[in-house]
């Protein structure tokens, strides 16, 4: 008699699980696709996109901490669930070493995972950093440019000392 794995079915945009959530299944997509996301510094940060014969959530059933991220089916999958307390004692089960193995290819995986999101967050700020200079060249091209067609006209603003309402000095003023 073979063991039958339950099996489940998910629509296209649903939910498979929730970063924080905790872990009770972890799954192998039969059929479909799936996105794996993190949330860094308030943007969505895709880690994996995921299809036929690729497992997602173990992490969590492995180690017992919380979803280190979300996933979302990006079209109908059916995958094969695994229960945390079957897999669990599996691993219990497992000689120290494969276990020790498991437990350091666990921890490494989410520490390339922390690292990856970094560079995210570096990217991001590279990439706000470009926008500003690219903005900042386009005013200095715009400025030469009114240079250029005279477009800039000097003005003298008085400077009122208010104690007295006498005028202290004035202030020069370029206006484009």
């Amino acid at each position: 008699m073979t063991d039958v794995l339950p099996r489940q079915i998910f629509p296209a945009g649903a939910k498979i699980f929730t970063e924080g959530d905790e872990g009770h299944f972890a799954y192998a997509i039969e059929q479909g696709t799936v996105e794996v996301s993190q949330l860094s510094k308030g943007r969505k940060v895709v880690l994996a996109r995921l299809g036929d014969g690729e497992l997602l959530g173990e992490m969590a059933l492995v180690d017992g901490s919380p979803r280190s991220a979300s996933a979302v089916a990006t079209e109908e999958t059916q995958v094969i669930v695994f229960e945390r307390d079957d897999l669990q004692n599996r691993v219990s089960q497992a000689d120290p070493l494969v276990q020790l193995l498991l437990r350091m290819t666990l921890d490494r995986l989410r520490t390339a995972q922390r690292v990856m999101l970094d560079s995210s967050a570096q990217a991001f700020g590279s990439k706000c950093r470009a926008e500003h200079v690219r903005s900042r060249h386009k005013l200095e091209a715009d400025l030469q440019t009114a240079i250029d067609n005279d477009s800039l006209s000097l003005h003298y603003q008085p400077i009122v000392d208010l104690s007295n309402g006498r005028v202290a000095g004035f202030e020069a003023l370029v206006r484009w």
